[in-house]
This record gives structure tokens, C-alpha cells and sequence, in this order.
């Protein structure tokens, strides 16, 4: 279990490191991908999904969005905890949109995922726009919107996959 947290962990910090490195070289209308909360959404709305049943394993979510805002408050300008705080807030509406799912199909899954990755994107760019005095949602942010939206479902499909491999090796006594 300790294992899966330390991947997490390291993914993070992997993710903080090519964003501030590589991918902000590669932008779209002045805008990078922002490849830290691409994987703090994918991560939370996974273990969201899995833990929905064991609300009681909340701890380690929680390590997830601190690790995560942690390290993008890293390479942001704004004020340490800032990340961290919002992360806090959008972790608290993913779980509370995940709880109120009656079923989650599997088939479906990217879908419910997009749907609540486009508004917490949304957000937490809006409150950071918010903070620094410079909201602006034209289309340089669409398309940021877009960019990372291709990103996070590709990371999506990718975290999935790796679930699925892991999930296969268990002992399945009764099918």
C-alpha cells in the first residue's frame, strides 16, 4: 500500500519537474500545459472512485492533494499554500460529486471524469486569476482548457491501465 504513495509521490514530483522544465517550452497562445494538476485530478478522481465504498481511507487523499499542492506551490508566484488550499476545496467538490453518483460505470468513466475535470480546471485558474487581478476566459483559455484536457485523459487512460494490470493479479476465488 505504502507503494502506490510513493509512486504517487514521485509521479508528482516527476510532473512538477517536467512542467517547469520541458513543457514550458512547449506553449499554445502564451499558455503550458500544467501537467501537476492534470495528475492531482487524475489521482483524486481514481482514488475518489475506488475508496468511495472505505470513506474511512480519506487520509491518504488528503496526502495526495497536500503533496500535490505542495508542488505547485513550488513553481508558482502566488503564496505558499495557496495550491494547496485550492486543491483542498476541489478535492472536497470531486468527492462530494463522486458521492452523490448512484453508479459509476465503468464504460463511462472517462465522461464523468472530463465532466469534473473542466470545472475544477476552470476554478482553480479562475481563482488564481482572481488573486493576481488578471481573470481573463477567452480563448487562449479554451484552448489551455483543451490542451490540458488532451493530457489529462491521456494520463487518465495511462492510470487506468496500470490499475487494471495491478488489479489482475489478485487471487479471484469466485467469477
Amino acid at each position: 500500500m505504502w507503494f502506490k504513495f510513493l509512486a504517487i509521490f514521485l509521479a508528482i514530483f516527476l510532473a512538477s519537474v517536467v512542467q517547469a522544465s520541458f513543457l514550458a517550452h512547449f506553449t499554445i497562445l502564451g499558455n503550458s500545459a500544467n501537467l501537476v494538476f492534470v495528475v492531482f485530478a487524475v489521482v483524486i478522481f481514481y482514488e475518489c472512485i475506488l475508496n468511495r465504498l472505505w470513506p474511512r481511507e480519506f487520509y491518504k487523499e488528503i496526502m495526495v492533494v497536500v503533496v500535490a499542492g505542495f508542488f505547485a506551490d513550488l513553481f508558482s508566484s502566488f503564496s505558499f499554500g495557496l495550491s494547496i488550499a485550492i486543491f483542498l476545496v476541489l478535492y472536497l467538490a470531486i468527492k462530494t460529486a463522486i458521492y452523490f453518483l448512484k453508479e459509476i460505470p465503468d464504460r463511462y468513466l472517462i465522461v464523468y471524469f472530463l465532466a469534473v475535470f473542466a470545472p475544477s480546471f476552470f476554478a482553480y485558474h479562475a481563482v488564481l486569476g482572481i488573486i493576481s487581478n488578471n481573470l481573463r476566459v477567452n480563448t487562449a483559455f479554451f484552448i489551455a482548457l483543451a490542451y490540458n484536457i488532451v493530457l489529462a485523459a491521456a494520463l487518465f487512460y495511462f492510470y487506468k491501465k496500470i490499475d487494471s494490470i495491478k488489479s489482475g493479479r489478485q487471487l479471484k476465488l469466485f467469477h
